[in-house]
């Protein structure tokens, strides 16, 4: 593996045409890279086979260089995973696979190049935030359990909460809701169908300093820490003390570091960057 990808040997990234992904989130994330110049996009010519479910094709998943070498394995939980999909080294962004030749990776927004609009038009500071704590979700998995029997403690605990019982549902647009995380100085953060929640990164971007709770993952190949890039809270009531025994001064350090590791490990350059470093490190031929 050469150390850096230049000119003619840029990086190519295997970017996937069939799967059945709406193409927002790391497949979003890939154009930005190409659009940026970063790298090569190579769109998947791969259209038809044997499997029924075409989330099973090798070909549905990201790859370095070719389809069996580097897999970039977006999905959020290991369903996508069989005999016949075969790697020399594998990055995972939200449930890490335990094998040889695997490690942790990074997570991205729901919408990169949203995400990246909001962040542009500035961050807001502490006391710019007119609210205090925010969660809006939906209920699409079991582990969102609790926030759908304890809806009413939540509610109290949470300034703004909304959980739409349709998986379809929503409460506003996608740049809307980022300006309202923009605006609130707290956010609330649970599992998503994985350990991560698209969510995570975008509170972590806009510097809204998030709250986890059980079940929340930190693992990164730059893991999160607690009291520096997130506060936790096991319950509603903590969620509260939580947020009244934290002073301006540690909101602004945590909201800080959130936006530092967000640059390094999410945003266009830093998640491109991030990439390259492991594959240098650990890549074997």
């Amino acid at each position: 593996m050469r150390k850096c990808y230049e000119g003619k040997n840029k990086m190519k990234i295997f970017k996937p045409t069939i799967g059945g992904h709406d193409g927002s989130s790391f497949r979003e994330l890939i154009d930005m890279w190409g659009e940026a110049g970063y790298c090569e996009v190579i769109k998947s010519n791969k259209t038809t086979g044997h499997y029924s479910d075409q989330t099973l094709y090798p070909e549905a998943r990201p790859w370095v260089n070719k389809v069996g070498d580097i897999m970039l394995y977006d999905n959020p939980i290991l369903d996508k995973l069989h005999d016949n999909l075969n790697w020399k080294m594998a990055l995972w962004s939200n449930v890490v696979h335990r094998g040889e030749n695997s490690y942790p990776w990074t997570f991205w927004p729901k919408h990169p190049k949203i995400h990246a609009k909001v962040v542009s038009k500035g961050i807001k500071k502490y006391d710019d935030r007119e609210g205090t704590s925010v969660f809006i979700g939906r209920y699409t998995t079991p582990k969102r359990q609790s926030l759908l029997v304890e809806q009413e403690l939540w509610a109290h605990a949470i300034e703004f909460f909304w959980l739409g019982r349709d998986h379809n549902a929503n409460l506003c647009t996608n740049e809307a809701y980022l300006e309202i995380l923009n605006n609130h100085k707290f956010g609330l953060c649970v599992p998503g169908v994985g350990p991560k929640c698209l969510r995570d990164m975008e509170l972590i971007g806009l510097g809204t300093v998030p709250i986890f709770t059980p079940g929340v993952s930190c693992e990164y190949y730059e893991p999160l820490e607690r009291n520096k890039h997130f506060l936790f809270a096991n319950n509603p009531t903590e969620v509260k003390e939580v947020i009244e025994s934290c002073t301006k001064e540690k909101w602004e350090y945590i909201s800080n570091q959130c936006r530092e590791w967000y640059e390094r490990n999410v945003s266009p350059k830093g998640s491109y960057e991030l990439t390259m470093k492991i594959i240098e490190t650990h890549y074997k031929k």
